[in-house]
């Protein structure tokens, strides 16, 4: 009883969803072939005008550097967190100094124990 209460059900809710998700206005179309669609553009509908979409671009930096200076501050705040900060000299000078059974450690490590 359950079985077929449950299937009665799925079929009303599908058949219900059915139109609605074929709508000749919604933003993707199936594809004629067998999967796929299309997406279009034409029936998105925005809740914002020109004037607000203008403003908005207006308001974003214009140049790469400064939207890299906002990428390096974001990086550095994560690492000035962690507390690990080292130099680039530090850290080639770590890897020189390993020994070689970390250095293998390392590759097995980093290549899934292939190498």
């Amino acid at each position: 009883m359950n079985i077929r209460k449950t299937i009665l059900l799925s079929t009303v809710a599908i058949a219900f969803a059915a139109p609605g998700l074929s709508s000749a206005t919604s933003l993707w179309q199936p594809a004629k072939g067998e999967s796929g669609g299309e997406f279009l553009a034409d029936h998105f509908q925005s809740s914002k005008t020109r004037e607000e979409v203008a403003q908005a671009v207006q308001a974003t930096p214009k140049d790469a550097d400064s939207l890299a200076t906002n990428e390096r501050n974001r990086t550095s705040k994560v690492a000035a967190k962690t507390g690990q900060s080292k130099t680039r000299a530090e850290v080639q000078q770590e890897l020189l100094n390993m020994s070689a059974e970390e250095k293998q450690r390392m590759r097995e490590l980093y290549s899934g124990g292939n190498r």
